[in-house]
């Protein structure tokens, strides 16, 4: 689909679908432009590591550039394993603007990849499931869930307490 038809496509797919996803924009060509000058939510994945940063500061001046208002644009910093709040804080002067979601490394995700399977299914205890299904009812705008608490007799007697 050329850039031109591709308006066409996506609004198809939005009476068809309540949800729309498009991943894999690597670029600002014209296919990418087009998808984000449709979509009602833009998310930027950047990792905590220096080039990443940088080029996920000239995509959001692109954005202010191109006219995109604020609340369309969501910053995900990923492989955040950064305790420190002040870190945040410099990432966010740097963007001008608040971080939405900072997930953490999960290791098993490589093996998620490779294999072509879900983390709830590699790994059903992860803590990364709660992580990604918080992030998707935050898109979706419903509300988020926290973990049930686990009563005194299963933290007993759970493996590695």
């Amino acid at each position: 689909v050329g850039a031109d038809g591709l308006p066409n496509v996506l609004s198809t797919l939005s009476r068809i679908f309540d949800f729309v996803l498009i991943d894999g924009l690597r670029d600002f060509g014209d296919h990418a432009l087009v998808t984000m000058d449709e979509a009602d939510q833009i998310v930027l994945v950047a990792n905590d590591d220096v080039p990443s940063l940088r080029c996920g500061i000239r995509a959001v001046e692109l954005f202010r550039r191109l006219g995109y208002p604020p609340e369309r644009i969501k910053l995900l910093l990923n492989k955040n394993n950064d305790r420190d709040p002040s870190f945040l804080q410099a990432v966010e002067t740097a963007y001008g603007r608040r971080i939405d979601w900072s997930v953490p490394e999960i290791p098993s995700l490589d093996q998620c990849v490779n294999d072509g399977l879900l983390l709830s299914t590699v790994e059903p205890k992860s803590s990364g499931n709660l992580i990604f299904e918080n992030l998707a009812r935050s898109l979706a705008g419903l509300p988020t869930v926290t973990p049930p608490k686990r009563s005194l007799f299963g933290r007993l007697f759970s493996r590695g307490s």
